[in-house]
């Protein structure tokens, strides 16, 4: 009956995780990384509130770049940077080809501005922003448009492989190796008919008509460029106007000399800072361990800079956090950092934890000790990059070869129960358990 119980417990708990980071729009290859607990919201001016994940959006006006928030998460890192960009993966004719795309947008740095979950980037974007009316090719109705959430390292990223000027023949798997990011943690994505406008190849709008308006992103400066003075078009012909840009810092403006076809120009020229940035301060990621979640860590992982703290925090009922080996995930690592029992049956926050300072960038691996809760899946990792998948599998699968950990093996010597835990009730928690095991191994 135990054992039947715990089975269905486990089943309803992987799927329900399952389910919630079910994004059947948005392709396979792009959300194999997407956490349980991190999510990602686009607002547009004309979309009265958030894009619902898979909504269809054709005939909005959808050519100002969005509004981003986390979504739903909860525990925000407020130190975290992200990297936010769009796709259009139907630009091969066939939902099944998703490689490569058209790049529609990709901007780093975002943060949490500490409004709720909102966050925004004061760096410009590598890639601006254009909408699905810059779509060129690809499927006749409409396509889908999918944007994606990266943690980004927070300390000497230089981004690679990004050409402003050209949007198409983008990979966005190649793009993501190249600059040693972890799969996407988050997406959301609308559907939108283009409208069938001409294009010049390159993702880049052309317009037919008398005028085509060119607005410069605004970047602080003491220096004021001037408008230049236009003239109207010939019948039939293109105007570019180029809108006063501002500039800040150790920079200069200068008036560039007409190209062809365009009545004036802005040329900007900028000095690197000469300043260096200070070090972004510690962070302390919180995790919990068991309670209403079932056997699982929340978050199953954390990516970690060294020096950061992981806070792990014991609920209900009493589990562990052991170092393991990725090939060997229930299996204690000899020398490796062990909790010890932590017994919490009311699930009160904060009565057991344990913390762990990152020593450096390598993953590290961590399972509970508790009876079987490692081969129902009960593990943990620090910057486990794209293996963590493997790690779960390998301790469901029972891919350890060595004998089982024993149940008070990474606990401390008498009493078994430490913190609150102590005395009479230690005692009726040992017992309980204890008959727990044997009725598990009977069954």
């Amino acid at each position: 009956m135990f054992s039947t119980y715990a089975f269905l417990t486990t089943t309803l708990l992987l799927a329900s995780r399952t389910w919630a980071t079910n994004h059947l729009g948005i392709p396979q290859a792009f959300t194999t990384g997407f956490d349980p607990m991190s999510g990602l919201q686009i607002i547009y001016d004309t979309t009265n509130g958030p894009v619902k994940d898979g909504d269809d959006l054709s005939g909005l006006d959808l050519s100002k770049v969005p509004k981003f928030a986390l979504g739903e998460s909860s525990g925000i890192n407020t130190n975290a940077k992200f990297i936010v960009l769009m796709i259009d993966p139907d630009v091969n004719g066939s939902p099944d080809v998703v490689a490569p795309q058209t790049l529609h947008y990709l901007r780093t740095d975002f943060v949490p501005t500490g409004d709720a979950v909102n966050i925004a980037s004061d760096i410009a974007p590598a890639v601006k922003y254009v909408g699905p009316e810059a779509t060129k090719g690809g499927n006749l109705g409409p396509h889908r448009y999918v944007f994606l959430l990266y943690n980004q390292p927070r300390v000497g990223f230089q981004l690679k492989g990004v050409n402003p000027d050209q949007r198409t023949g983008f990979d966005v798997k190649k793009w993501r190796i190249e600059n040693g990011l972890e799969p996407a943690i988050a997406g959301v994505h609308y559907l939108a008919t283009p409208p069938g406008g001409a294009s010049n190849g390159t993702g880049q709008p052309v317009e037919t008509g008398t005028t085509t308006e060119v607005v410069t992103d605004t970047i602080s400066c003491s220096t004021t460029a001037q408008p230049i003075e236009t003239t109207p078009p010939p019948a039939g012909g293109v105007q570019t106007i180029i809108h006063t840009v501002t500039v800040t810092g150790d920079c200069s403006c200068s008036t560039a000399a007409p190209g062809p076809g365009e009545t004036g120009g802005v040329t900007l020229t900028a000095e690197q800072p000469t300043a260096t940035a200070p070090p972004a301060s510690a962070v302390t990621h919180k995790v919990t361990v068991g309670g209403s979640a079932g056997l699982v860590y929340t978050p199953e992982f954390v990516s970690a800079a060294p020096g950061d703290t992981v806070m792990f925090d014991f609920l209900s009922r009493n589990h562990t956090v052991t170092q393991s080996t990725l090939d060997l995930p229930c299996l204690f690592k000899t020398g490796g950092q062990k909790s010890g029992f932590r017994f919490n049956p009311d699930s009160i926050p904060g009565k057991e934890t344990f913390k762990i300072v990152v020593p450096d960038s390598e993953p590290k691996w961590y399972f509970c000790a508790q009876a079987n809760h490692c081969a129902q899946g009960m593990v943990f990792a620090i910057n486990p990059k794209d293996k963590f998948p493997q790690f779960k599998a390998n301790a469901m699968n029972g891919t350890a070869t060595g004998s089982p950990v024993p149940i008070n093996s990474t606990a401390p010597t008498a009493p078994v129960f430490t913190g609150a835990a102590s005395g009479f009730t230690a005692k009726i928690g040992s017992i309980m358990i204890g008959l727990m095991v044997v009725v598990t191994l009977t069954v």
